[in-house]
């Protein structure tokens, strides 16, 4: 619409406004499990590939299997760190340090956020 006055044309405030989308708490729920577990599984996956970089200081001979990076990125994950499965290869400290600790403080932001939510 144009101004009568200068010929500028004139703002027109916004009538219509949508609501707001409500969803489940299921689907909440759900969507915050699954990333969850997405950064399980993704630190499983990093770990596991770089297994050569850590040692299980229970048996330093056998390596460092799928379930133990399994059970290593649940205890990091949960910041228990119970040190029997370390990184000991320049490469693997520093993924640990600027992967793994951000997504062990994404995964805790996630699940205290879930459990305020809920």
């Amino acid at each position: 619409m144009v101004n009568e006055d200068d010929g500028a044309p004139r703002r027109i405030p916004n009538l219509v406004s949508l609501p707001e989308r409500v969803r489940s708490p299921w689907f909440e729920l759900s969507r915050r499990l699954l990333l969850a577990l997405g950064i399980l599984v993704g630190t499983v996956l990093l770990v596991w590939i770089d297994r050569d970089g850590y040692v299980d200081n229970g048996d330093p001979g056998s390596g460092v299997s799928l379930i133990d990076a399994i059970y290593y990125t649940t205890v990091t994950l949960s910041t228990t760190g119970y040190g029997d499965i370390a990184p000991v290869e320049p490469h693997a400290r520093l993924i640990n340090a600027f992967v793994i600790t951000p997504a062990r403080i994404a995964f805790l932001v996630l699940l205290i956020g879930t459990t305020l939510e809920v």
